[in-house]
């Protein structure tokens, strides 16, 4: 790991680019400007037909995405496809466009951009939903954490298997954490839409940011790794980088090898003198397992990445609405993080307090509940003045209207 000195000469170099870096932008704005429109990205586009849903009602999107984004998409958006057709390679600014996918059948339009990109070209009817969100834990937990059902858990299974933990640096345990326990686990959890970057890159990486691997293992078996988190020492503080589980066994997830694993990073990292870890990236749809269950470990949310996804809803049709219901997702819009939410259920403020509990996260900057009906007749000043400031009640028709209002 770095020295204490060695870690603030990088911070201080960051801190220096953060502000240089603002300034290059906007003195070279002529240039971007300039090489979008002569040499304007492009995208490769599909059209891909499924059944979504148990009743197997039919789907048709325009799809934008490429390789594992595209597979994870996949896998969201259909229950199984039944076609694909290749659409060819087409200007970002013309698949942006109303008229490019009007009159075509299409439920939906996913398009992979950047932040940067939609902003420039988004007419006011596209979501960006970002790739991955990046979560930060502050240390110690609180004693309000510390009590939940969540922790006690941890700490009860902690005990009933005789877990315990080391750390290592050396590259023999790195070479083994990599082939036998992040790239078995992750591409089993995972499928296609794995993301595994080469043991190459991993550990070059490692090397050069200063790295502990925290390691689990049972009393009953202390030659044994079960589980391994890599924990990056970047220049903006310590980050939980990858994990996984010995050989993708999920009995030893069952028994709590993965829950076990994020407390003993807390402890390590508490006592390395660090006030706050960074808990690495999350999917961006809120009913992720891995973002639900940092959630439960007091997770608040800071920042959505560059990457993501431009979505449009072109009409609600039964397989829309349900893609929808069953998909809340976070946004990205001025540089803060919402929550969308749609339902079918009825509007009353018990329903507005259970979304909330549900799918409101600490660091977004307000839920947006989409309902299909009764909107017109409720009444926001009946809401909690607490819950009233972090909600917003729409009707689910606005997104198809072509402006979505965005905070």
């Amino acid at each position: 790991m770095k020295s204490p000195l060695a870690r603030r000469f990088k911070t201080a170099r960051q801190k220096i680019k953060m502000l240089v870096w603002p300034a290059l932008l906007r003195l070279a704005w002529p240039v971007v400007w300039l090489r979008r429109r002569l040499r304007p990205h492009k995208i490769s586009l599909s059209r891909v037909e499924g059944v979504i849903g148990g009743d197997g009602c039919p789907l048709a999107v325009l799809c934008g995405a490429v390789k594992q984004n595209k597979d994870y998409l996949l896998q969201l958006l259909f229950s199984s496809v039944t076609r694909e057709t290749e659409l060819g390679t087409v200007r970002l600014l013309d698949a942006f466009r109303p008229e490019f996918s009007r009159g075509k059948d299409f439920g939906l339009v996913v398009l992979e951009t950047n932040q940067s990109l939609h902003g420039w070209l988004d007419d006011g009817g596209w979501f960006f939903i970002p790739c991955w969100v990046t979560g930060m834990v502050r240390l110690p937990l609180t004693e309000k954490v510390g009590r939940s059902d969540t922790l006690r858990t941890i700490k009860r299974k902690i005990r009933k298997h005789g877990f315990e933990y080391a750390v290592s640096r050396t590259e023999a345990q790195f070479k083994d954490f990599y082939e036998n326990l992040h790239v078995p686990h992750i591409s089993k959890i995972y499928g296609p839409a794995a993301f595994c970057q080469t043991y190459a890159e991993m550990w070059a990486k490692c090397a050069g940011e200063g790295f502990d691997l925290v390691l689990v293992r049972k009393q009953s078996r202390p030659d044994l790794v079960v589980a391994g988190c890599l924990i990056l020492y970047e220049a903006a503080g310590p980050r939980l980088w990858a994990l996984g589980v010995r050989d993708a066994d999920l009995d030893l997830v069952q028994e709590g090898a993965l829950s076990t694993l994020y407390y003993f990073c807390f402890d390590h990292v508490l006592k390395q003198g660090f006030g706050r870890l960074n808990m690495g990236g999350c999917r961006s749809f809120l009913r992720d397992g891995v973002l639900t269950f940092k959630k439960r470990l007091s997770q608040t949310l800071v920042h959505g990445r560059w990457e993501g996804f431009a979505l449009k809803v072109l009409e609600l049709t039964p397989a829309t609405r349900l893609f929808l219901v069953n998909n809340p997702f976070l946004f990205q819009s001025k540089g803060r993080l919402f929550g969308a939410v749609f339902t079918e259920a009825p509007l009353t403020v018990a329903t507005v307090a259970e979304l909330d509990h549900d799918h409101f996260y600490p660091g977004m900057t307000r839920l947006l509940l989409y309902f299909f009906a009764g909107v017109e007749k409720f009444q926001v000043a009946d809401l909690p003045p607490e819950l009233a400031a972090r909600v917003e009640i729409r009707p689910a028709a606005g997104v198809v209207s072509g402006d979505l209002h965005l905070p």
